[in-house]
Order: C-alpha cells, then structure tokens, then sequence
C-alpha cells in the first residue's frame, strides 16, 4: 500500500519512544504556514536552530577533524566561507533581479511597461544586472578555497538538495519570507497529516490510497464532455485494477521525477515549455537516517552541525523520554503502515563484521546505558553525496555513519568508537529508491525562478493545475507544498464560479 502524505513519511519503530520522521521533519521558518497552523493548533514545537548566520554553540561544524562553531570569526577557514557566502548572496540578488526582468519583458508588450511597473528603488540600472549561473562557476569567480567551498557545499547546497553543477545563481537570490529558524513539531509530521486526514473524513472526502495515476485526459468544448478523465490503477483491492474517474479539475501533486519519466500520460500533451521547466529542475538524491544510542556520548549544548567530509553531510541530535511501554495505535495508523517497505531496519546484530570493509562494531557491554532517556541521531545527505552513501546498502551505511562519528567523537568523550558501543539500531530512508519520489526534493538550479513560475500556470483551460513545493518560488518546504495546494485550490474554486456564470449553451 502507497501511504497518504508523499515525503511526509511517519515510521512507528521505536514503539517506545513514539514516531520519527522518516521524510520531512524541520519546519522551516518561525513565519511558515506549517508554524502559524502549529500555534493556530496549539501543537507542541520542539527546539530552534537558527540559521541567522550568527555564532551558535549549538550548530557546529566539523573541519578538517575538529569541532568549532558554523562562521567561528576565530577560523579563518570558516572567516573566508562566510565572505564568499555574502559575495555569493549579493550576486545572486542581481541574477534574481535579471531573471525577473526577462520574466517581465515575456509578458509585457513593450520594454517602458516593463521600466514603470518593476521599480523597485534600487535605481533600475540593467547594466547591474549579471547572468544567471551555476554556484560553481560563482565560486570560481570568487577565486573561494577548497576548504570554503566545502562548508558552502555542507551548509547551503546539502540543504537545498543541490550540487556545484546544477545549483543556480538566481535561484539561491529569491527572497525567503519564512523566517530565519527551525524547529519540529513534538509529534511529528504526523500531527499535520492527521489534521487533514481529519478534516477531509469530516467533509465526507473519497479519499484513494493505493490508487496509481497513470493517464488524464482533457476534454474540449467540441467534445461530449468538457471536463477531465483520470485513469489509474487501484492496488491493493478486491475490485482492484484499471479505472477512470470523471471529474471538472485536476490538482496534480506527484513530484517532478514522476513527471520526467513520463509516468502519466496527458492528452492534449503537456506544452513545450512545460515540459523544458520539468526537464530543467533536478531533483536529486535524498538520504536520511535515525540511529539510536544507550546514552547521550556527545556534547550536550550541541543539536546540530555539518561535516566537510565523511559518508553524510549533515547530522542533528534528538531525545525521547522513554515511555516504559508500547505507544498507543495513532488513529490512521494503517494509512501509514505502507511506509515500511521504503524504510530499511537495522539492527546492532545485522552488522557484527564488515569484513569486506575491514571493520567490525565493537562489544557494547563496557559503557553505561540511560535507562530514561533514548538518544537519537539522524544523519542526512543529498545529491551525489546521498547517491555515493547508498551504493552498498543500508548496512554499510549505518556502519560508515558510525565510523565517521567514532572519529568526530573520540576527544570528546574520551572512549575509543564510542559511537559504535553505544549503538543499538537505526532505520534508514532511501528516497531515490522509493518508486513515487525517485528523490529527495527540486533544487537550486539556472534559471530556476523561470522554471518554477512555469510550473504554476494553469493548463488544459484552467482545469489542470500542477502544485507541489517544485512549482513554489521559495521550494523544498511543507509550507511551500502547502501553499501551492492552497493557490490551486483557489484557482478551482473560482473558476467553477465563473463556469457556473456563464449562459447555459457554454456551460455544459
């Protein structure tokens, strides 16, 4: 069974302890719609980690096999990152600002209209304007260091999912409008799907899970019926099998690799530049992994940081106060059962010896376990980093991940491989292998603000709407998907206003 939520994945291992999430978890941006429904809610929000660019204890940074605070002003290593950082910011506000002239001129009649209406006063000088670009060849301008492309690499383009060769200048310059912190939901995304699940219950909504779209076909006004056809395969079911379902307006949310692999056939086919713009934005490797510990071995005024070099790039720190008993059944926990077959379990005994690696975990039994609290960690990775930790499977993941901790570790706590004693198991998501997501999330690309304001016309006369974070000017979030949800909808319901408007021999 396909569970409800796309990337938003909930895995029920740890009964103890209560869910994790396995897809997205960070809500990104104390403004977001994801934080204002939390308060609106009065759903409990776990820590922040800001990301304003100040000095932070708490978000650290490994180099070169040392710890220190991400933009120290005491390394110099991370002093040039930050200056390269800023050049970088400003050139891609001038690349944003060119990208969204062009943008203008395509829909404007004239060169004075496009003048009169952007004014922004800055002084409207084009000549300021530069080219958009990859990050790489930015950086190469910039003549920045290795080691100062390697923490941009960890800290910007490992989060946006991106890599030197396909991130884009323009679009690293759009302007975020979320806020500068993240924090979690206390009971995970899965407190935002029940919501919707709930509501949607309520309305009496025919919801389908296990139902694969695999055709829509658009009607004309010349036609028998002017509306949509959708074709899918129903799994999982007695009456199972293909189908079609009638009906005025499609919001299609399947993420780009769906669409790039041709997955689903449109009649009429999907425009030129459509089709270009889903070509044209990645969408790229995505691992994440939660591992579990007898105790807290590092240190504990850190929650997160970045790693110029091991198997993953990123890692955060999270406790749960074990509840001494199995966790109760969530209500639509069958909904989400269909999560396991995407999320590999690991456990301590599955990886005694990597001989072909030449490793094996040491015994567990000489360091002390926390008998209240359980200690997790999650590692995470993207792009051709995520690609290169997922080549030998879930196992040797888990081991190198432990071995790159072990390291990072040793001076702190004073135990030799105290990451390997004190690991007991971990579940690792791979989603490029998951067979709907084929992928982590749309990324920073060359002319990514074109290609994303592409996306999010209406199409096949307003009765086809694409919506999904790869279709939002500020991508990758679950406030993003939301609000593109929230755009389409709209768009629905005011065009079945219209359409009802209309004299009856045009309204069918």
């Amino acid at each position: 069974m396909f569970p409800p939520g796309g990337r938003v994945l909930v895995d029920q291992h740890w009964e103890d302890i209560g869910p994790v999430d396995m897809g997205a978890e960070f809500i990104h941006g104390e403004r977001s719609p994801v934080a204002d429904m939390a308060k609106e809610k009065h759903w409990q929000m776990g820590e922040v980690i800001a990301h304003d660019g100040k000095v932070d204890r708490a978000h650290g940074f490994h180099l070169a096999g040392k710890f220190g605070a991400l933009w120290d002003t005491k390394d110099p290593a991370m002093v040039e990152a930050r200056q390269i950082a800023d050049q970088l910011d400003d050139l891609a506000w001038w690349a944003n600002r060119a990208e969204h002239r062009s943008m203008q001129l395509e829909t404007c009649c004239n060169r004075d209209s496009v003048s009169e209406s952007s004014g922004d006063g800055s002084g409207d000088n084009a000549g300021d304007d530069i080219a958009d670009c990859t990050l790489l060849e930015a950086c190469q301008r910039l003549h920045a260091s290795e080691s100062a492309r390697s923490i941009i690499n960890s800290v910007i383009l490992q989060t946006e999912g991106s890599s030197w060769e396909h991130s884009g200048l323009s679009d690293l310059g759009e302007q975020w409008d979320f806020g500068d912190a993240d924090v979690w939901l206390t009971g995970t995304y899965y407190v935002l799907l029940r919501h919707y699940l709930e509501t949607l219950a309520a309305g009496n909504v025919d919801i389908r899970t296990s139902a694969e779209v695999h055709s829509v076909e658009a009607g004309t006004d010349t036609s028998e019926k002017d509306g949509m056809t959708v074709g899918y395969h129903q799994h999982n079911c007695e009456e199972g099998g293909d189908m079609q379902l009638e009906c005025d307006y499609v919001i299609m949310t399947v993420p780009l690799t769906v669409l790039k692999r041709n997955a689903i056939a449109f009649k009429p086919p999907l425009p030129a530049d459509i089709r270009l713009s889903i070509e044209s934005v990645p969408m790229l490797d995505c691992v994440k992994v939660y591992m579990r510990f007898s105790r807290h071995f590092w240190p504990h005024d850190l929650r997160a940081w970045e790693c110029s070099s091991g198997i993953l790039s990123q890692y955060w720190a999270r406790s749960f106060t074990k509840s001494g008993k199995q966790s109760e059944a969530f209500p639509y926990s069958d909904l989400l059962d269909g999560c396991k077959q995407f999320v590999a379990k690991v456990d301590r005994s599955e990886i005694p010896v990597l001989a072909a690696r030449g490793r094996s975990l040491p015994a567990s039994s000489d360091v002390s376990m926390d008998s209240e609290k359980a200690h997790l960690l999650c590692g995470f990775a993207t792009a051709g980093i995520a690609r290169a930790a997922c080549e030998h499977g879930a196992e040797v993941l888990v081991s190198e991940s432990l071995a790159q901790l072990d390291n990072m570790f040793r001076e702190h706590s004073g135990v030799e491989h105290v990451a390997s004693r004190c690991f007991q198991s971990a579940m690792v998501c791979d989603w490029s292998k998951h067979p709907h997501v084929l992928g982590g999330y749309s990324c920073l690309c060359v002319g990514g603000v074109t290609h994303r304001s592409r996306l999010s016309r209406p199409l096949c006369a307003d009765r086809l709407h694409l919506a999904g974070e790869a279709t939002h000017k500020q991508p990758r979030t679950v406030s993003a998907a939301m609000q593109t949800g929230e755009r389409a909808a709209s768009r629905v319901i005011d065009g079945a206003h219209n359409r009802a408007s209309l004299p009856l021999e045009k309204n069918k």
